[in-house]
């Protein structure tokens, strides 16, 4: 049963924490970050309603970890190169309230797209939204539909994208905010394109977070020595659970982990099928028109068991466009996903997708359950009412994984391939699998990749060849069809 009321105790550190950077709240700060989870469980006894509990959670001085507080010296740029969980994006809006509430600025806020700046910079758990005061956010004029904001004091921040980086012309800034910049597309312009706008003040600040990733501009920025480049790994965040590092090392290769986890800059992979250069320099940002698609095809690569220790379920959705050129359109791949779980998930897919004109297919591997992966579809879609039951190809993988991904890695060498987008797990996958280390873990999202692909490129007409095996077409009746008549 929960606690309804805190101890003695633990009321007496918390009122503590109200005497304004006196001994007794740097002796609670103390307290908070050499045993963190203790000093969550003391919260724990607030009710979330209580004005106490509001100032505490909000405290940014507080909760802020040593490595967050940063001496800007000289420097006009500082770069956060961290790993996964360390509390970067959480890190970027927490400072940009802090920043914005201690005298009159305009901050401008850059993410990759505005999908997620709005789901992660700004209503998300570390959103700027979500760790303001109450108090401060009534008080302020937040515009949810263009994702700016302006605080009782006059200071403002505005939201800019990678992908629209030529909308801030005409700007004019304190300090630009930029999260998570090596997933950007048109990094190195927006990049540009963020500095021009740095005009306010006597001296504009920029303040970059990011997971590392082989790019040049990453490197540039790395060791450049005009700015200040704080390093930090998972493992720093000690209010994350142990079992986070420990999970995230287990799911990772070592490369990846080593580039996820502990923040290094890494050179290509040489033994990888696919370059980070062919997948950025053909990334689609922005509205897709779906129109330019004559087909679409939901690939499913699923996995044998659903626990902690099972393969992941891969599932993406790609399409051909009238150009000639694939696209991917979406990851929707699942971890521990039982066979309804992910069935669920593909024919709601297929509702989504069919929406559109041009036909949708879904591809399924067979080597993991056989037959029954189409009834366990069958019966998802039969569970909708009104629901019009997709075609499925059952495919057969006779070749090696390396083999049956190569023509499409060609394909990606070719400029042929654009993502719709930035699918970040996948990409790491495409881009660190080694297909000659036999202790790899499967690269499931790849994995179901490739069957996109090679069944867009193949027709998917009768029969599947090139290393497929045997996969005839069936509607959900049995019938044997070909999705894709009428197209060519």
């Amino acid at each position: 049963m929960p606690r309804q009321y805190p101890t003695p105790e633990e009321q007496s550190i918390i009122d503590r924490m109200f005497q304004d950077k006196s001994e007794s709240w740097i002796a609670t700060r103390k307290f908070i970050h050499s045993e963190p989870l203790k000093a969550l469980d003391v919260l724990g006894a607030l009710s979330s309603k209580d004005p106490k509990f509001l100032d505490i959670i909000h405290d940014f001085d507080l909760w802020a970890r040593p490595e967050q507080f940063i001496d800007w010296g000289d420097w006009d740029t500082v770069m956060l190169l961290c790993g996964r969980g360390f509390g970067k994006s959480w890190f970027a809006s927490n400072y940009i309230i802090d920043q914005a509430k201690k005298s009159k600025i305009r901050i401008a806020l850059w993410a990759s797209d505005l999908k997620s700046a709005k789901r992660v910079n700004w209503l998300g758990s570390s959103g700027i939204i979500q760790n303001m005061h109450p108090n401060d956010l009534r008080d302020s004029d937040f515009n949810k539909t263009d994702l700016t904001i302006t605080f009782p004091n006059g200071s403002s921040v505005v939201t800019y994208t990678a992908e629209s980086f030529e909308r801030s012309r005409g700007d004019s800034v304190h300090m630009c905010v930029l999260d998570e910049l090596a997933a950007w597309s048109y990094g190195p312009q927006a990049l540009e394109a963020a500095r021009l706008i740095m005009r306010l003040g006597e001296k504009p600040k920029m303040l970059i977070t990011t997971t590392p990733r082989s790019l040049a501009m990453i490197k540039d920025i790395a060791v450049d020595e005009d700015v200040r480049l704080i390093k930090g790994v998972t493992t720093d965040n000690y209010y994350l659970p142990d079992s986070y590092a420990v999970t995230l090392k287990k799911k990772l290769t070592e490369r990846m982990w080593r580039q996820e986890g502990l923040a290094e800059i890494l050179d290509d992979n040489l033994y990888a099928l696919f370059q980070m250069s062919d997948i950025m320099n053909n990334r689609v940002t922005g509205d897709f028109d779906f129109s330019t698609l004559k087909k679409i095809v939901i690939a499913i690569d699923p996995a044998v068991t659903s626990n902690e220790n099972s393969d992941l379920t891969g599932i993406m959705v790609c399409g051909m466009g009238y150009d000639g050129k694939y696209y991917v359109i979406e990851d929707s791949s699942m971890e521990m996903a039982s066979p309804e779980k992910w069935s669920s998930r593909v024919v709601s897919l297929y509702r989504k997708y069919n929406q559109h004109e041009c036909p949708v297919a879904i591809v399924a591997e067979k080597n993991q359950g056989g037959d029954l992966i189409t009834s366990v579809i069958r019966n998802a879609a039969r569970n909708i009412r009104d629901m019009i039951l997709p075609p499925v190809t059952l495919v057969h993988a006779s070749r090696g994984k390396e083999v049956r991904a190569e023509p499409t890695s060609a394909l990606y060498e070719q400029q042929q391939v654009c993502h719709v987008g930035t699918f970040e797990d996948l990409e790491l996958q495409m881009t660190e699998w080694n297909p000659t280390d036999k202790n790899t873990k499967s690269p499931d999202r790849l994995d179901a990749l490739v069957w996109a692909i090679t069944s867009l490129s193949k027709g998917m007409s009768g029969t599947i060849t090139s290393g497929y095996g045997g996969g005839n077409v069936y509607n959900m009746n049995g019938k044997a069809i070909n999705p894709y008549s009428g197209y060519k």
